[in-house]
């Protein structure tokens, strides 16, 4: 059974913890003689609106519908560190259905000192890309048995020390980061593992790609196609995959004796301005 968001604040109100309560009992607990609320406002109002609450439910609750201690709960729930026979084991999985228990993952979180979080930060996850990694990342993520917190830094490097520093507060099992940081960001004990790009000095678990090669077998089959005006559009700062494919695009057109001067642009990594900018470079030329 599921219990009303409500239930907390009711319970707070109620001596019965199994308690569930009609109009006229609403009035006798929480109505003054005069009609005025006697305890929370919004508490009284919602219940003379026709809701039913019972408060939420607890292990120590499971427990006693199945006549049984708040221990045992726990090693049924938990697999262990005890053995628990059939029976109790059955009772006690009736009274969590019965009663519609779920675990709280907050006290079990601060109880281990670590949240069933893997973080992932990416630069634009609007970018199909970006979109792609992070949902084959979350999928695999949940097979585990963990969920996926997700930031978008921007291509912003501030913004994504913000992000390392705060995921790593919360205690998430590992962060991964597409990172725009020239230096490695603290994250305390929590391990981080780079995707796409890397600051220069990482050196945990990457997973890179090899963009100087990418970079100049791309211009050498422009090319071999017979094209000689090759322009290269990096992004907006010289750092990891955009600087690695600006080299490898280099390399290419100088070992094929073209000129590379006033031909390798800047653009902005939104979107927009970044159309906005290579249509004025391609009527320029």
């Amino acid at each position: 059974m599921a219990y009303s968001p409500f239930a907390l604040t009711v319970a707070a109100f109620t001596p019965d913890p199994y308690g569930s309560y009609n109009e006229a009992e609403i009035r006798a607990r929480w109505l003054n003689a005069d009609g005025t609320p006697s305890g929370d406002d919004f508490v009284v109002n919602m219940a003379l609106q026709g809701f039913r609450w019972r408060p939420i439910a607890t292990a120590t609750a499971g427990g006693k519908v199945a006549s049984v201690s708040t221990a045992v709960v726990s090693y049924v729930l938990n697999g262990g560190p005890r053995k628990v026979s059939d029976d109790l084991r059955l009772r006690v999985e009736a009274a969590i259905a019965q009663l519609g228990y779920r675990r709280n993952r907050l006290a079990s979180a601060l109880i281990s000192g670590k949240f069933n979080l893997v973080g992932l930060l990416v630069p634009d996850a609007s970018n199909p890309f970006f979109g792609e990694l992070a949902r084959e990342i979350e999928k695999e993520v949940h097979a585990r048995g963990y969920m996926t917190l997700v930031g978008n830094t921007g291509h912003d490097s501030v913004t994504e020390r913000s992000y390392v520093q705060a995921m790593g507060d919360l205690r998430v099992r590992a962060i991964f980061v597409t990172s725009v940081n020239d230096h490695i960001e603290d994250a305390g004990a929590c391990p981080i593992i780079y995707l796409h790009s890397a600051p220069p000095d990482a050196t945990g678990t990457s997973v890179l790609f090899n963009d100087f090669g990418s970079g100049m077998l791309a211009t050498q089959h422009l090319i071999r196609l017979g094209y000689r005006e090759i322009f290269c559009l990096a992004g907006d700062v010289d750092f990891g995959p955009f600087l690695q494919r600006r080299l490898g695009w280099q390399r290419a057109m100088t070992d094929a004796c073209l000129p590379v001067e006033g031909r390798s642009h800047h653009v902005s990594s939104d979107r927009l301005e970044a159309a906005a900018q290579i249509r004025r470079i391609v009527e320029r030329n």
